[in-house]
């Protein structure tokens, strides 16, 4: 059962480093705009997940008096951008995470063998 969720996973691990990483590796510049781009849509997507988790934070509102916003704010709405820029940020941090993952790698590495040494 453990394959069935691992295989796909690995599969679309390897499709997109091949994707973000071999295929831009002859050109810095390129990888340089994809970071760039993929890191500004990262912190906006987050900052929507995180106002709109502040919004529907039922205890957070009741507790500065402004339980009127609950009334005002069309919360399905609120619900629904919260809920699609939660997803969206996921997937952004899966493709930060590949486009970075040989320097994770080469870090840990150099961490672990710092301390293993000491």
């Amino acid at each position: 059962m453990l394959v069935l969720i691992i295989s796909p996973v690995y599969f679309n691990h390897a499709k997109l480093k091949y994707i973000f990483i071999y295929r831009y590796k002859r050109g810095g510049n390129k990888l340089k705009k994809t970071n760039y781009l993929i890191d500004v849509a990262l912190f906006f997507s987050f900052l929507i997940v995180f106002f709109t988790g502040l919004i529907k934070w039922r205890l957070l509102m009741d507790f500065l008096g402004v339980t009127y916003l609950y009334f005002i704010l069309p919360m399905g709405s609120i619900r629904i951008w919260h809920e699609w820029s939660s997803i969206v940020m996921s997937l952004l941090v899966w493709i930060h995470l590949i486009l970075h993952w040989k320097w994770i790698i080469n870090t840990t590495r150099k961490i672990f063998k710092k301390s293993n040494s000491s």
